[in-house]
């Protein structure tokens, strides 16, 4: 079953579609199609017959003269498998692409480049928002107010925050230390208080630091401009960011239950 956090994007969102890729056709030279690819930096081709998407090849197979590849079940995706499915295969099997089916036709094929789309970010920018939001309101529901939070921030950071905080109430607006805080002063007062951290199910600072350490993927996934997948080595670390934020919300959810019922 759906979670809340979780979001709606899927697969069909980020695809290439059918008509827009490089295809091999029966009777077709090889030398165009390897030139192509080449030139579009693709590792597999989809080989089409007059029914359609028949098999696949690699580029090097292709160039090498060998046969296409049938299409099994391993090579595609419904239209409904979730971005966070995604990484979780790509993560597993970094250097596949997967064809992605509708009814009994393929419609369009992702590949590892496609996670730097807008609605994968966005899909994982959401696990992160949601992460945030919900630390937030367990802390609201532990600790009493300003003077519990400060404490556990720099005395740096907490001197910043109250000029901040008194730069805005003269201009009229009034917002709680909490609401004025980053990803990382949220996390820093989660770690570091033994109450929320036992809530959280964690038996110490550094294990629950570890478990947060997520303001890497949130600046990247943050600025589109910025390649989220790189290299192939990429996915493994964006498929864990993913895992923990998992977890991180199991946690949150059962720690505010409990913190609710004292």
């Amino acid at each position: 079953m759906k979670r809340r956090h979780e979001p709606e994007y899927t697969v069909l969102d980020i695809a290439t579609p059918l008509d827009q890729l490089t295809c091999w056709r029966a009777g077709e030279p090889r030398e165009v199609v390897v030139d192509a690819a080449v030139a579009h930096n693709l590792t597999y081709i989809p080989v089409l017959d007059e029914n359609g998407v028949e098999g696949i090849i690699s580029r090097d197979n292709l160039a090498a003269g060998a046969a296409p590849l049938p299409l099994t079940a391993d090579w595609l995706l419904a239209t409904d498998t979730s971005i966070l499915q995604l990484i979780r295969l790509f993560a597993q099997q970094p250097k596949r692409v997967f064809l992605v089916l509708q009814a009994s036709a393929v419609v369009g094929l992702v590949a590892p480049a496609d996670l730097n789309k807008i609605p994968a970010r966005a899909s994982v920018y959401l696990l992160v928002a949601h992460f945030e939001l919900e630390l937030a309101r367990l802390l609201r529901l532990v600790l009493d107010g300003d003077a519990d939070f400060l404490p556990f921030i720099t005395a740096s950071r907490r001197k910043r925050l109250q000029a901040d905080r008194g730069r805005q109430a003269r201009g009229d607006v009034e917002l709680e230390l909490l609401q004025m805080m980053d990803l990382g002063d949220i996390i820093d007062i989660a770690r570091k208080h033994e109450g929320v951290r036992n809530l959280l199910g964690f038996a110490s600072n550094s294990q629950c630091r570890r478990a947060m350490d997520l303001q890497g993927i949130r600046n990247r996934i943050s600025h589109p401009a910025r390649p989220l997948i790189e290299r192939w080595e990429d996915l493994a670390g964006l498929n864990d960011a993913c895992e923990r934020l998992a977890d991180l919300h199991q946690r949150i959810e059962k720690a505010i239950a409990t913190a609710q019922d004292c």
